[in-house]
């Protein structure tokens, strides 16, 4: 026999069921910002499998199949973007899109590769900034010059010997002075 009681252990045992499913599906389907700067940071001679010197053909051949990603190709760059509405994304109502470009010299091989996170929200740039500009040091120590314009435009240069590294965060504004969103940009070159 089904009591009223036994009907809302059901009733919650099955939200709750619910809830947890949803929130772990979201958390192993989210995208991580800040563990995505910490992997290309520790690693910015290669870019999701780009590289300097790289032939223009192994690019196109590493990201021929590639889903979820847009993807453009012209004469002299190579680049594809990805949005996301992770947990964290959805939580707090930003926006996040990722981006990588390879930019390509005389000979179609990479001469410079960028990798851009662009955000409308402040806090969200600060961290993934301040998390690159931190694994940078930790890597190479500390910058050779450092432009700090305000809170969110900054520039950082490494140079390496072998590499340049410039890590930028800039505030991209609207025609009428409003913050339209903001890109941290790691662009590794020779």
């Amino acid at each position: 026999m089904i009591t009223q009681k036994s009907y809302l252990k059901a009733i919650l045992s099955t939200c709750i069921t619910l809830c947890f499913t949803i929130f772990f599906y979201g958390q192993v389907s989210a995208f991580d910002a800040i563990k995505e700067a910490k992997s290309i940071t520790k690693n910015p001679e290669l870019i999701y499998t780009m590289y300097i010197g790289m032939p223009r053909s192994d690019v196109e051949q590493n990201f021929s199949n590639i889903k979820g990603w847009e993807i453009v190709s012209d004469n002299t760059s190579f680049w594809f973007r990805r949005n996301y509405s992770g947990w964290k994304s959805i939580k707090s109502g930003a926006s996040l899109t990722q981006a990588a470009f390879a930019q390509f010299d005389k000979t179609n091989h990479i001469r410079s590769m960028t990798n851009r996170f662009d955000t409308d929200s402040k806090r969200y740039a600060l961290e993934i900034y301040n998390t690159m500009y931190n694994q940078l040091i930790a890597q190479y120590g500390e910058p050779s010059s450092v432009i700090i314009q305000s809170e969110t435009t900054r520039l950082a240069t490494w140079d390496s010997g072998k590499h340049k590294y410039n890590l930028s965060l800039l505030t991209i504004w609207n025609y009428d002075r409003t913050i339209n969103y903001y890109s941290i940009d790691l662009i590794v070159g020779l």
